[in-house]
């Protein structure tokens, strides 16, 4: 509110976006979560602050002891569905909870429009560049203008590929998983194997990504993986960005 009232919007262009989203558990509340434990560590801490190294790591068992007596007991609350709300976006899983973020753009040049299609982080710069009126080698560049392809045709963007990868999994802050997101698609699999934790998912038919396809649909992973393979190459590439 206070940057958009110190700006001049009449020639500003402000874009609203998330890096990831998350999961959102059932209940509220997020697995080990206990505000006594949490307490107590914050008393100890005040009053013994040297002792605050071995706390830490006291604190992170309670903590993993406790996320571990919640998963049995959610075993017999909740559905699989239900289940998955308790998970973090670290893992080797790359749901659309961790997928969907909020993506808008206001001010200067921009028509207002609700875009149901599938968009990408990677359009922003050139939509920017575009309401701007610079010019922009489009062979040099990922991503889309947003505006105008929109303009034209919303079925053009149909046929867009959205590379994904889960939250840092190791000390390299890489992804653990990697794959692609097409509209009607998801196929993601292994970081350093195109044959392990392989996943397919029919996202038009099945939104809740309940059914893994990869071994009912193996022609459809293997022209999924191609097209990831392609999209690591072209991201090696020193003359591409």
């Amino acid at each position: 509110g206070k940057i958009i009232e110190t700006s001049d919007m009449e020639n500003s262009i402000i874009i609203f976006s998330s890096d990831h989203g998350d999961y959102i558990p059932i209940t509220n509340k997020d697995l080990g979560e206990s505000p006594n434990i949490q307490k107590l560590f914050k008393k100890g801490k005040n009053i013994f602050p040297y002792l605050e190294p071995v706390g830490i790591e006291v604190f992170k068992f309670l903590k993993k002891s406790l996320q571990s007596l919640e998963k049995m007991k959610n075993k017999i609350s909740y559905s699989n569905l239900e289940q998955r709300s308790f998970s973090n976006r670290n893992e080797n899983f790359l749901f659309d909870d961790t997928l969907n973020v909020p993506l808008i753009f206001t001010g200067k040049n921009i028509q207002k429009k609700i875009m149901t299609t599938l968009v990408r982080h990677v359009d922003i710069f050139p939509t920017i560049c575009t309401s701007l009126d610079f010019k922009l080698n489009e062979n040099k560049f990922d991503g889309i203008d947003l505006m105008v392809t929109s303009q034209n045709d919303d079925s053009s963007l149909n046929n867009l590929v959205a590379y994904i990868e889960s939250g840092p999994g190791n000390s390299n802050l890489e992804g653990t998983v990697i794959g692609i997101r097409t509209s009607k698609f998801k196929y993601f699999r292994s970081r350093h194997s195109s044959i392990d934790h392989v996943h397919l998912f029919d996202i038009q038919n099945d939104p809740h990504e309940e059914h893994n396809l990869a071994k009912d649909s193996p022609f459809v992973v293997i022209s999924m993986e191609k097209i990831l393979s392609k999209l690591q190459k072209s991201s090696n590439s020193k003359e591409h960005l």
